[in-house]
């Protein structure tokens, strides 16, 4: 007489198919995520792009946002910054990821690993790099990139 149940090949055979839809499924939120921290990268950028152009218009000049090469975020703890008047969550304007590397280290940079940093500001001009990850609409290939009054560009 022959018992109901499942063999454990049938099991086995069960839980590898199961394992390999978690691990498809995990591989898309993966991807997903970082499409998500480009996107917020891309908006932070554009952000900054127009806070400077407010600077701009308002001082005559993007050294008048009175920041220094360096962190991006930084620019918020200076008393002299008219860039955090114009741009209030200064402050917290960081890569999602949050890595202790600076964008102004080039190899950092070109890694993805790496935070939002100034590294030139003057009366005319100015350039802040970030790293995208993956990449995302306009700005489709994953590595460094610049912001400056002419728009974003990769490097």
């Amino acid at each position: 007489m022959r018992t109901k149940g499942f063999t454990l090949v049938e099991i086995l055979i069960a839980l590898g198919v199961f394992g390999l839809l978690l691990a498809g499924l995990a591989g898309l939120l993966n991807a997903n995520q970082k499409e998500l921290r480009d996107g917020k990268r891309i908006g932070d950028m554009q952000a900054l792009r127009s806070a400077m152009s407010v600077v701009k218009n308002q001082k005559g000049g993007f050294d008048q946002a009175y920041c220094e090469i360096g962190p991006v975020s930084a620019c918020a703890k200076k008393a002299s910054s008219v860039l955090v008047d114009v741009f209030p969550g200064l402050a917290k304007l960081n890569d999602p990821e949050s890595p202790a590397a600076s964008c102004a280290d080039a190899a950092a940079c070109q890694s993805g690993a790496c935070n939002y940093a100034f590294v030139k500001i003057e009366p005319n001009d100015y350039e802040a790099r970030f790293a995208i990850e993956r990449g995302i609409d306009g700005y489709p290939a994953a590595g460094c990139y610049k912001v400056t009054p002419e728009g974003i560009i990769k490097l």
